[in-house]
């Protein structure tokens, strides 16, 4: 159920936040806390009562400021958490601090789509992310994580290469999304291809806004001409 950040002050909204993921109250399965001015000590609530609650399954924290510390609680409560399937962080701060995140997906076995869009992680995040997709189930992997949107960071050539060189080991995604991860033709174009070629699981993979070219795309459609 979505928290009106329009009519209700800071204070009122996180009251209200709190009160609809608690199981005590509502029971919500689809909390939607985007753009409700929330920061690090915010979210630490709200992800106190999530890593109780059994019942809630999609949750809305995009537009927010979530930094290092509200990243680390939402790690904390992805580790026991047993229900929560979807979660959108997109647009909020959390940097290099998704190795938190990274380590506690290789826990929780519940969470299949993931938003991390505009994020500003940068190179040594995408390669913990990468490393991620790359292990398989009772390797230390993403077991349970099909659907990921990564677009938008601030990773170059070497978070890049890392995480399309994962997609030839993850057996688990179904949708990848790339767009404006300055993806080059020339460099890229045969890493999405070789990918492709053994990938047998992932339908969708989103390459919007990047700079690919005539190069790169003539790579990635070999693939589909044999």
């Amino acid at each position: 159920m979505p928290v009106d950040t329009h009519n209700l002050s800071h204070e009122e909204r996180l009251k209200t936040a709190c009160w609809r993921l608690d199981v005590t109250s509502m029971g919500a399965t689809d909390l939607d806390c985007g753009l409700a001015g929330f920061n690090d000590a915010d979210i630490i609530k709200l992800t106190k009562i999530l890593a109780r609650n059994p019942i809630l399954l999609e949750l809305n924290l995009s537009g927010n400021t979530c930094g290092e510390d509200g990243t680390r609680g939402l790690a904390r409560a992805l580790r026991v958490n047993k229900t929560l399937t979807k979660l959108d962080l997109h647009n909020n701060l959390i940097g290099d601090y998704v190795l938190s995140l990274v380590e506690a997906l290789r826990i929780n076995r519940s969470l299949t789509t993931l938003n991390l869009i505009d994020n500003q992680i940068s190179d040594n995040g995408a390669l913990e992310i990468a490393g991620a997709l790359a292990g398989r189930d009772g390797d230390g992997g993403w077991a349970s994580v099909s659907s990921l949107r990564l677009g938008v960071n601030k990773w170059g050539k070497m978070g890049n290469a890392a995480l399309l060189r994962s997609l030839t080991k993850n057996t688990a995604l179904t949708h990848l999304d790339l767009s404006r991860c300055k993806l080059n033709g020339v460099k890229d174009g045969p890493l999405i291809a070789s990918a492709l070629q053994v990938n047998r699981t992932l339908h969708t993979l989103v390459l919007d806004y990047n700079e690919l070219g005539d190069v790169g795309v003539t790579s990635i459609a070999k693939v589909f001409t044999y």
